[in-house]
């Protein structure tokens, strides 16, 4: 096959953090200029929830968050270069040279489908979903997507063939016309121009305070009842799991994506420890107790697995012990943390 009939982008394929897919694709984009890791250091230290759904767990960047924009952190990263288009832009017929030609000139191409017309997902139903395109083969006529697929993990072996992207494109039709993610295609490609891009200890403090609920140090909160921040989440996280011992596993919700949210939160907070540690500006012990506090996470993370696949009170009861443990440790290792700071 010539070269020429197949291109495929540089893309990280093992990001740190992959509960969502829009947080992977970001960070496996510009993994090859941000190479001190210091975006990812900067941000996603901190959660939300959301009431309505809970236990359901989301990041928020720790920065003002509009939620009407679902492009935040495409706009906000120095690491990126990008253009953005309204998909009435796009005709639905010229949407497979449309993102070859953007293909060839290095951008990466987050667009919004409907999977069930994309065979890979085996669905039967409409699924409006956003993927990203870093790849093409006019051989098999067939692009390579990244997703976290059906199965929660993000993927990067995904393939749909270009006439599944027509359909899968021109059958979408935006289910929230707030977000301009929904209404969008945008190009993205890494930039090694950040800017004077920095991340100060003072703000990393800040964001401590914030998640522990000492003090809303960015704004962007909303003011309605429906919003679970920070540290608050634990609360909710446990009420589902005493749920689930109450009812011994009969009729529960299960969405592993919570307790994956969970376990990457403390991933990136190890992340941000290991960068400071790097810089001379904290003290070693603290990224040994917040890997200990990832382990416990990810202990969690395979527990709730167990329990889906089938209830057994002692795995549940094990699984409220550890939730309990790993909520007394980080509150303490953080407030020792805070304290070990002076005033910034």
């Amino acid at each position: 096959m010539k070269d020429d009939m197949r291109k495929e982008l540089f893309l990280n394929k093992t990001p740190l953090l992959d509960t969502y897919g829009f947080l992977a694709d970001l960070l496996a984009v510009i993994d090859a200029v941000d190479r001190e890791g210091i975006w990812l250091a900067a941000n996603y230290n901190n959660i939300i929830g959301y009431k309505p759904g809970a236990p359901f767990c989301l990041y928020e960047l720790s920065i003002v968050q509009n939620r009407e924009c679902g492009l935040n952190m495409f706009y906000q990263c120095p690491f990126l270069d990008f253009y953005k288009y309204r998909r009435k832009e796009v005709a639905e017929d010229t949407i497979v040279s449309f993102i070859r030609q953007y293909i060839e000139e290095g951008y990466y191409i987050l667009l919004n489908v409907d999977r069930g017309y994309l065979s890979f997902y085996g669905m039967g139903h409409c699924s409006n979903h956003e993927v990203m395109v870093y790849g093409y083969d006019d051989g098999k006529r067939e692009f390579l997507l990244c997703d976290n697929a059906i199965d929660g993990k993000y993927r990067t072996d995904i393939r749909c063939t270009y006439e599944e992207m027509r359909a899968g494109y021109g059958s979408y039709v935006p289910d929230n016309v707030k977000l301009d993610l929904h209404d969008s295609i945008l190009l993205i490609a890494p930039t090694e121009d950040r800017f004077g891009y920095g991340f100060p200890m003072r703000i990393f403090v800040a964001q401590i305070r914030e998640y522990l609920n000492i003090a809303p140090a960015f704004g962007g909160r909303e003011r309605g009842e429906d919003w679970i921040y920070g540290f608050e989440n634990y609360r909710y996280l446990i009420a589902y799991v005493e749920g689930i011992i109450q009812t011994k596993g009969k009729g529960f919700k299960k969405d592993i994506r919570c307790f994956c949210a969970l376990l990457d939160h403390k991933k990136s907070l190890c992340h941000t420890f290991a960068y400071f540690e790097k810089k001379g500006e904290v003290e070693e012990v603290f990224l040994e107790r917040y890997t200990w506090i990832a382990k416990k996470a990810l202990v969690i993370r395979n527990m709730v697995l167990k329990l889906y696949i089938k209830y057994k009170e002692e795995t549940a009861v094990s699984l409220l012990n550890c939730m309990e443990e790993l909520m007394e440790e980080e509150r303490n290792v953080l407030r020792h943390f805070l304290e070990r700071q002076p005033c910034l």
